[in-house]
């Protein structure tokens, strides 16, 4: 649970499947905090925001990677922070090609087309940490940093609430009580998912289920699916006995016209989709719910024009 007076590191990432089967991935952190910070973290994320910037700066094309590395310990270090540090990591494809690791002892030069990430860390054990991540290009006019989101620290206004909840009690007791968007006060922020639309494969228990317990509690819609027609009937039932909009649907990711299928119950039944999330331990035939935008905003086109006809408006996805 985050309460007040927190510091959270978020680490997102992503990935692109091109036609040619080629996937590359993407990452970015940022440090959020709840409450008001602190004089001293304050004065170490400014020292981590120079670190970046410094070492952001380095990665020019010619230049050795340890060089790179070295320009993001320097401030961190005559700040004091030299033992709590972390650093920078490299990217590549999902066939296994990767770029070069900002690391010292490493003299392996940047060439151009190069991509990594740097991401200074200060870490004080018991206290608190931050991070700041991009991924960076070696490009012949100098570095290109990927993300544009913003490096300042983020604060965030935190409420009191609480709660007797335990994560643990999410697959078998229904939406957990800190999740009852409806019914809770207090809340920490509005994660803006009330009224949206999620399809939530492999649903009925564990991980699944609670992403869209989760998800439940924010206001969402949901279609949810699962191979088991038992425990996708009873975390129907739970889901719905919470206040939830929610239609089940049995179903198995494995199946390659099994992601069409859902969305297609998500647009016909709600009249839109937002959110895909499916929970998958191996490689599915199916890609799970990996079907494209166009892919979807067709299928969308379709269902409007059947229902009410050729309108000529963009479906709202």
């Amino acid at each position: 649970m985050i309460g007040r007076d927190e510091v959270v590191v978020c680490d997102f990432g992503g990935s692109l499947k091109l036609g040619d089967g080629v996937g590359y991935c993407s990452d970015l952190t940022r440090t959020v905090v709840t409450g008001e910070p602190g004089a001293q973290f304050r004065e170490l994320f400014e020292v981590l925001r120079l670190a970046q910037a410094v070492a952001v700066a380095a990665a020019t094309v010619g230049t050795p990677c340890e060089q790179v590395d070295r320009a993001r310990r320097e401030p961190i270090t005559a700040a004091g922070y030299g033992r709590a540090s972390s650093t920078a990591s490299a990217m590549g494809s999902d066939r296994g090609a990767r770029g070069p690791y900002m690391v010292a002892g490493n003299a392996t030069p940047l060439v151009a087309g190069n991509a990594f990430s740097i991401e200074p860390g200060i870490y004080l054990s018991g206290r608190f940490g931050a991070r700041i991540e991009d991924v960076v290009i070696a490009a012949d006019d100098g570095p290109l940093v990927c993300n544009q989101a913003d490096h300042r620290l983020a604060v965030v206004e935190a409420e009191e609430w609480s709660c007797d909840c335990r994560v643990g009690s999410l697959a078998s007791d229904g939406l957990s009580p800190c999740l009852a968007g409806r019914e809770r006060e207090g809340a920490v922020m509005d994660l803006g998912l009330e009224g949206r639309v999620a399809v939530v494969a492999a649903s009925s228990k564990g991980l699944g289920r609670a992403v869209a317990d989760a998800l439940a509690g924010e206001g969402a819609r949901l279609v949810i699916s699962a191979r088991g027609e038992e425990a996708l009937a009873s975390a129907e039932a739970a889901l719905r006995s919470n206040g939830a909009d929610v239609v089940a649907v049995r179903a198995d990711v494995t199946d390659p016209g099994t992601p069409e299928h859902l969305v297609s119950v998500a647009i016909d039944l709600f009249g839109r989709l937002d959110i895909r999330r499916a929970e998958r331990r191996r490689p599915t035939a199916a890609g799970a719910l990996d079907l494209d935008d166009d892919a979807i905003l067709t299928r969308s086109r379709r269902t409007c024009s059947r229902a009410s006809g050729s309108c000529g408006r963009r479906c709202p996805i």
